[in-house]
């Protein structure tokens, strides 16, 4: 308690510093707080999806050993082909086609849109939060959007019921409206609409297939399964190898190539140097608030060791006194031998009080109660 209260008197005795130091520390805490709350957002990528472990993204490899993102297409009814997806270990699987550069219309405006061709399986298995409306898509001509996106185009009107014109040009009418949900979520659009829309049907535009597998399957073990090269036309023969990757490490991986642009990508090296920093700028915070208060406290300690200097070199100056006193002593006989007699007469009454009195000089001796120390005070009417 005794500590607290000198630090607290330390920092109102020196406002300057102590404001200095408080507003470092908390710079340093709050842009902390930012890089630690952007990391967290980088790591939590996708952490919405309650079966976040059991999806995965559908991949060839090619015979060069780039990996990219792909659907389960057959695009030439190949007889060479085998779906990949066709096994019993996956439990549900969702195709869908992202036209990032696409636009909308509405009442004769056109809007830029990332639009997401897709089935009804898909927010089934991403666990995108719905505001209102359905929850998937049911019909030829439903339409999901999301909010941020309604409130760019209809403001604070309420697009439920809304009608829009997609740019393979068919009539969609909004009957779902989605949140951001809860982490940042690696697939981004504006709007989904149904798979089966004209332009939509485009085969020069590569899918990709969200997949969920049954509980304890073995991800090794399935992607050796269907991992068997195959000879497609479309891929001009050259052989591919179908496989598995997990949406959970998609973010950072390096390796797969996404041919989705709606897929965001991160980097985790950009992490790593962030938490670095956020490390240096709390230590520095700290170190910075720790030195000034030390700094305080020593400037407090060296003026009172000051002041104790001083008043030693004064109870020095004392005793050099008395020792010019006893030196002059010297120089008077008579007083000297009065002082010397004076003296006797204390060795008489050491153990009492006492007090003496001479025409030349004067004495009061007095005993100590607490520490039975004998003391004797001297007083001459010559200036000695």
């Amino acid at each position: 308690m005794k500590n607290q209260l000198s630090a607290i008197r330390t920092l109102s005795r020196f406002r300057i510093y102590t404001m200095i130091n408080i507003i470092g520390l908390a710079v340093s805490v709050a842009a902390t707080l930012i890089i630690v709350r952007y990391i967290h957002q980088e790591i939590t990528v996708d952490h919405f999806c309650k079966d976040l472990d059991r999806l995965y993204l559908l991949t060839i490899q090619r015979s060069n050993g780039s990996i990219s993102i792909t659907d389960n297409t057959d695009r030439n009814n190949d007889p060479n082909f085998i779906d990949p997806l066709k096994n019993p270990e996956v439990e549900a699987y969702s195709y869908s086609v992202s036209f990032d550069d696409d636009y909308i219309v509405v009442d004769n405006h056109r809007y830029q849109a990332n639009v997401l061709v897709t089935d009804s399986l898909l927010l089934q298995l991403m666990d995108y939060p719905i505001v209102s409306g359905i929850k998937t898509i049911q019909k030829p001509d439903d339409a999901i959007i999301t909010r941020k996106y309604a409130w760019h185009i209809f403001g604070d009107e309420d697009p439920i019921g809304k009608q829009l014109t997609s740019s393979s040009g068919s009539v969609l009418t909004i009957r779902g409206i989605v949140d951001e949900p809860s982490t940042k979520a690696s697939l981004q659009f504006d709007l989904i609409a149904p798979v089966n829309q004209g332009k939509y049907t485009d085969w020069s535009r590569m899918g990709f297939c969200m997949v969920r597998l049954t509980n304890g399957t073995d991800l090794k073990k399935y992607n050796e399964k269907i991992s068997k090269p195959q000879s497609l036309i479309c891929y001009s023969h050259s052989p591919i190898q179908y496989g598995l990757t997990p949406l959970k490490g998609l973010y950072f991986n390096k390796i797969v190539e996404p041919s989705a642009a709606s897929f965001l990508r991160g980097n985790i090296n950009h992490v790593t140097i962030l938490t670095v920093v956020a490390c240096m700028l709390l230590l520095v915070g700290v170190f910075n608030f720790i030195n000034i208060s030390v700094d305080d406290e020593s400037s407090v300690f060296r003026k009172k060791l000051s002041k104790k200097v001083e008043r030693i070199t004064d109870i020095s100056q004392v005793f050099e006194e008395i020792q010019m006193i006893f030196v002059n002593i010297q120089d008077y006989a008579d007083l000297r031998e009065e002082m010397q007699e004076t003296v006797r007469v204390f060795a008489c009454f050491g153990n009492k009080v006492f007090r003496v009195a001479h025409t030349d000089i004067s004495a009061d001796g007095f005993q100590d109660s607490a520490y039975g120390d004998r003391r004797v005070q001297f007083s001459g009417e010559k200036n000695v």
